[in-house]
């Protein structure tokens, strides 16, 4: 069994010093996606990525991979784009691979948006 919360705590210290590392970042949101998976960890929320409310009729809360690219968005917002379009783009995978094409491309669209350049296939 890998040691998630050895790594998170990395992670962690990892974006207090750098906010605007952006593959910190997403290998965290990766990671808490494994950890959450493999039940070595539950999200956040206690939802996972399958969740979609339950009975409750309540909409599902967003997982913990989710989560910590939300915080980097928030950390970072207003910074260089490099810094946060990257983030937007691995959202919109987890969105997509969680069934959400809407939000998946309003997010891709907000990559482009934030960095143009980025988007470029060359």
């Amino acid at each position: 069994k890998q040691d998630y919360e050895r790594a998170f705590a990395v992670f962690e210290r990892v974006v207090c010093l750098q906010p605007e590392n952006s593959k910190a970042w997403v290998s965290w949101a990766q990671a808490e996606k494994r950890a959450t998976r493999s039940g070595s960890r539950s999200s956040r929320n206690n939802s996972d990525d399958e969740n979609s409310g339950g009975s409750s009729g309540r909409l599902p809360q967003p997982s913990a991979a989710v989560a910590v690219l939300q915080a980097g968005l928030s950390l970072n917002r207003g910074g260089p784009p490099a810094a946060t379009a990257p983030l937007a783009q691995a959202w919109a995978l987890l969105e997509l691979q969680r069934g959400n094409a809407r939000a998946a491309v309003a997010l891709l669209a907000r990559a482009v948006r934030e960095d143009p350049e980025g988007a470029l296939p060359c």
